[in-house]
């Protein structure tokens, strides 16, 4: 009798657990040009570590508007709300400055929820050089300051950055606050 229970058991485990598929996390890009569907309780993983490179503080000038960035950026494990998936992932927090040493903006206290707090999204490679992309949304959304922000290492203490726009600022009294054109940072 105990044998049949234990046989059942097992059997019944076996049936309810569902294998977690791993994809590497330089597929995502691919599965989302090609509209592959991800499987339940997936997990996009950085198998290799390609994003750890990334983490850690930052900092640099950019000559056009003559501000002062520092960014802070760190690894996690995204938990989607919609989907049985799991995600490696970095965001990003900065704070703005301007050449006096006031503060422009600054995300560096807002929690993971804020949606100011710059999200990852995938790796992209672009002419045989590897970017990683990251979703932003700034305070004046509503008039363009939003798009994608392309990280990409020159070397290990070196990388460089720009905000990647879908439109043009609206008619608002609002500037782009995010370098559009390529900015390198340091590793402090």
């Amino acid at each position: 009798m105990k044998k049949r229970i234990l046989i059942i058991t097992v059997i019944l485990t076996v049936i309810s657990c569902k294998a977690q598929q791993i994809i590497p996390i330089e597929d995502h890009r691919r599965y989302l040009d090609e509209g592959i569907e991800f499987p339940e309780g997936g997990y996009i993983k950085d198998i290799h570590h390609l994003l750890d490179k990334y983490v850690g503080k930052w900092k640099g000038t950019y000559i056009e508007n003559n501000y002062t960035y520092e960014f802070e950026i760190k690894k996690r494990l995204y938990i989607s709300k919609t989907r049985d998936l799991k995600i490696d992932e970095l965001i990003m927090r900065y704070r703005i400055t301007n050449n006096n040493g006031k503060e422009v903006f600054s995300t560096l206290s807002l929690s993971n929820k804020s949606p100011y707090v710059i999200q990852g999204r995938y790796l992209y490679n672009w002419k045989n050089k590897t970017y990683y992309v990251l979703g932003y949304v700034g305070k004046e959304a509503e008039c363009g300051q939003e798009g994608n922000i392309f990280i990409r290492m020159v070397d290990k203490n070196k990388m460089e950055l720009y905000l990647s726009t879908d439109i043009d600022m609206y008619s608002c009294e609002t500037e782009q606050i995010l370098p559009t054109k390529r900015i390198t940072l340091t590793k402090q």
